[in-house]
């Protein structure tokens, strides 16, 4: 973890010198570097699931981190001359990174998820900063198989029965056609259609449920006149 948040903090570094015309070119330069580093796995952190989330902000600064197993996510915002936002997400060798301003209001979010499809695997997707983070038996208990946050990132494929001969295209009429190109159509995402098409689904074979490994997740956001940007502690 120490590594991916000082990562972080380099990249929101760089971003600010983007701003000074003497330094703009090299800056640049760093920041691809740091990104393309970053998602080649080179600075990953220890725990299979990780995200941290900053926002400096002279009017406002909101910043979130969720990391589970399976999914990792962050939001931030932040208003105000000289706003700055970052956010990493990672689970396993795949991470989303994201960095904006220094502008007079910044915002972005990041998603990671693990391949869900390949395998028959029980993830459920992680729930937002506060709310109460329910587990796929829950969710299939609680009838939500059928809605669109549990099908469209194919979560929860054994508690919802996904898996197996069970992963099969249903058209959403009888006339329907189901195509890799009409995926995300209107037609498509009303429900859980063309799910095997889609890869929304898994032909694999259930199997039985792992236990959730560690997860971490950091989220820091400082508001107000003279706020500079974040150091998050480390670990």
């Amino acid at each position: 973890m120490r590594t991916l948040a000082a990562l972080l903090l380099a990249i929101v570094v760089t971003a600010a010198a983007l701003a000074r015309p003497d330094t703009n070119r090299r800056s640049e330069q760093l920041l691809r570097e740091s990104l393309a580093q970053l998602r080649a796995g080179r600075h990953l952190a220890q725990a299979p699931s990780s995200a941290i989330s900053q926002a400096v902000g002279s009017r406002s600064a909101q910043a979130s981190a969720v990391a589970g197993p399976g999914v990792a996510q962050t939001q931030q915002s932040a208003t105000g001359p000289g706003s700055q936002v970052a956010g990493i997400s990672q689970v396993g060798q795949k991470v989303d990174a994201c960095v904006r301003g220094p502008s007079d209001s910044a915002a972005c979010q990041t998603l990671t998820t693990e391949q869900r499809s390949i395998t028959c695997t029980d993830i459920a997707p992680a729930a937002v900063a506060g709310a109460t983070q329910f587990t796929c038996p829950q969710q299939a208990g609680f009838g939500k198989c059928d809605n669109p946050f549990i099908f469209l990132g194919a979560f929860c494929l054994q508690s919802c029965n996904r898996c197996g001969d069970a992963c099969m295209d249903k058209p959403p009429t009888p006339t329907f056609a189901c195509s890799l190109a009409l995926c995300n159509t209107t037609e498509v995402v009303a429900g859980p259609f063309c799910l095997k098409t889609c890869g929304r689904c898994s032909t694999a074979a259930a199997s039985p449920v792992a236990a959730p490994g560690p997860a971490s997740a950091q989220a820091m956001a400082i508001a107000g006149a003279g706020a500079g940007i974040p150091v998050l502690p480390m670990p």
